[in-house]
């Protein structure tokens, strides 16, 4: 063999082995191009959390970040009777940006709110800036809102209602980020004993007039409470809401008349059993 055979058969060797490699290579960016990527799941919300107290009969929800302590006077001074003015309970829900509390006071003579205000929240309150009238609900009992610009924790609203012989008090700390929750965490109060049963056959309705509200005033169906529920026949086809003019079938109609609570107001739904309509213009 030659010199030149040699060197072509030299390149010619050469020429296949940087093929080989070419291939090798791009087999391996290929792999490496269409290997498929692990799908990216969203993180499963985690649920809030219920504080019930049986003792008080009433139980609130709250983001399950916050941390709870309770304190009452019956566990705390082991006193059974206390006089008007004292706190009976007090419950703190903390987080890094703020404080939401309930607490419960003694109101043995039953004196109407504002009187009982007077008498015992003089010296911390303005009264003089509380408002004229109520101006809020909790589970269906008219309230006091009232902020408080200036206090040694910053801003605060209070909200106060009663009950029996019982004054309830929320003291929010005003922290902007905090307004949502705030807002749920009211919105889920409720009295033990007026838990509201709905039969499954009402649910999908109720769900429906939850939607609807939360719509008209812009929040989340969780801050939205339903207070009562009843069976109702309507005289004909337009659920009590009859509009001039329109014709309705003229036939009894079973369904529900379902008040809801949002924002601290109450709100009145009609159905049948498929549809929920708000008389409300």
């Amino acid at each position: 063999m030659n010199k030149r055979k040699i060197a072509l058969l030299v390149i010619s060797l050469g020429l296949v082995s940087l093929f080989v490699v070419f291939l090798l290579n791009l087999k391996s960016k290929s792999l490496v191009f269409t290997t498929p990527l692990s799908p990216q799941l969203s993180p499963t919300p985690i649920p809030w959390q219920v504080y019930s107290n049986q003792d008080y009969e009433y139980s609130i929800s709250y983001p399950p970040d916050w941390q709870v302590e309770a304190w009452d006077i019956t566990e705390a001074a082991k006193l059974k009777t206390v006089p008007d003015g004292s706190i009976w309970h007090q419950a703190k829900f903390k987080t890094e940006k703020g404080v939401f509390e309930v607490i419960i006071w003694e109101n043995q003579s039953q004196a109407p709110l504002r009187s009982w205000l007077s008498w015992f929240r003089h010296e911390d309150l303005k009264l003089s800036e509380l408002p004229k009238e109520e101006n809020f609900q909790i589970g269906g009992l008219p309230a006091i809102l009232y902020s408080q610009a200036e206090t040694g924790r910053g801003p605060l609203d209070h909200i106060f209602f009663q009950k029996d012989n019982k004054i309830y008090e929320f003291v929010e700390e005003k922290e902007t980020s905090l307004a949502a929750d705030y807002g749920k965490v009211v919105a889920s109060f409720s009295f033990l004993e007026d838990e509201v049963v709905v039969e499954p056959k009402a649910e999908n309705l109720v769900s429906q007039a939850k939607e609807s509200l939360s719509q008209k005033l812009g929040i989340n169906k969780d801050e939205i409470r339903l207070t009562k529920i009843e069976s109702v026949d309507w005289p004909d086809a337009s659920l009590g809401c009859s509009s001039p003019g329109m014709l309705y079938a003229q036939v009894i109609t079973p369904g529900y008349k379902i008040t809801l609570e949002g924002r601290g107001k109450a709100y009145i739904y009609h159905s049948d059993f498929k549809r929920v309509i708000s008389c409300e213009k």
